[in-house]
């Protein structure tokens, strides 16, 4: 019978060197790498608890105006998961930023898109990489039209809604940004796809230890 051995003792790494050692040492000190992943009605509880983390100031900005904890919940309640994709950004095991896609009764097919990223994440190009994705899904969707409001001292949410030629226009004291999308095609969907396969994989690396691949004899 063969039995497979844990063992982190001096007899189970006689073939490591002190490079690899250092290389280890170094990647356990490393921040780990964002996942990129779109949240499902059953993690609602993720969404809610990361809108509740966001200063005063960041709260302020995602909902145009300061809002109270109660108000936070019955906005999260309120989501309908049929009409609305939520993409979230995780670091470690803790939802740190979110874009939030809903999807409105209009013809053609429009979205309102807004978007959250805790302090101590921002400046980080996250929020830049959740506007890319939510793109992609409302190309997907067939929605022609993204808009999202802002307040006008919102500068960092402009100077991201300007990367994806964004047409900015001042409205009653906000600024309304509105992005146009294009057709989807077979790329476009085959993006999405990966993006999601590629986010299942990593989730579930991470619940089975991250235990890394090796090469097969």
């Amino acid at each position: 019978m063969w039995t497979l051995s844990n063992d982190t003792g001096a007899a189970g790494r006689r073939g490591d060197s002190p490079l690899s050692s250092s290389r280890r040492r170094r990647k356990a000190s490393e921040p780990p790498r964002p996942l990129f992943r779109k949240l499902t009605e059953a993690e609602a509880a993720h969404y809610q608890a990361h809108l509740l983390r966001l200063d005063s100031a960041d709260r302020r900005m995602r909902f145009c105006g300061g809002v109270s904890d109660m108000a936070v919940i019955e906005h999260c309640a309120a989501i309908d998961w049929t009409q609305t994709v939520i993409i979230g950004c995780f670091v470690g095991d803790k939802l740190r930023g979110a874009a939030e896609l809903r999807l409105l009764d209009s013809t053609p097919l429009q979205a309102e898109f807004a978007l959250t990223i805790e302090q101590g994440f921002q400046d980080r190009g996250l929020g830049t990489e959740l506007l890319r994705r939510s793109l992609i899904a409302a190309r997907n969707r067939c929605i022609t039209t993204v808009t999202m409001i802002c307040l006008i001292e919102n500068a960092r949410m402009q100077r991201i809604a300007r990367k994806f030629d964004s047409v900015l226009a001042l409205e009653e004291g906000e600024i309304e940004g509105r992005l146009k999308t294009s057709w989807p095609t077979y790329l476009s969907w085959l993006e999405e796809a990966a993006g999601d396969a590629q986010a299942w994989f990593r989730a579930r690396s991470y619940a089975n230890g991250e235990l890394p691949f090796r090469k097969m004899a």
